[in-house]
């Protein structure tokens, strides 16, 4: 995701410059929150107690994961976060103990 810079102009009223240059900042610092770029993976299929590689688009390593709540599962189970060579491109994701092959969506910051 990409943002829009801020206005470049400068005002000649020094309280209308510090003004605007602490938007900037402001807005800078927003921009710059893991959070603002985050995505959410929708409808992520994972086979029981098969090793899954997921895509994140991030194009960083992320600071967290999280999965929703599961669909389709016949019992109860976990989801494991495994290690991956490749952070900034993977979650590398296991569900076991469902009985069946699970849908979740996941949120990536």
């Amino acid at each position: 995701m990409r943002f829009t810079p801020a206005l470049s102009a400068r005002f000649e009223d020094q309280d209308q410059e510090r003004w605007r240059r602490n938007v900037d900042e402001r807005i800078a610092e927003i921009q710059a929150l893991p959070m603002v770029g985050g995505v959410v993976l929708a409808g992520v299929e994972l086979e029981d107690g098969v090793e899954t590689f997921v895509a994140h688009k991030l194009g960083r390593k992320p600071v967290m994961a999280w999965p929703s709540f599961v669909r389709n599962a016949t019992s109860t189970g976990r989801i494991v976060h495994g290690d991956t060579k490749d952070p900034a491109k993977y979650l590398v994701l296991t569900a076991s103990g469902w009985g069946a092959t699970i849908t979740i969506d996941i949120g990536v910051i």
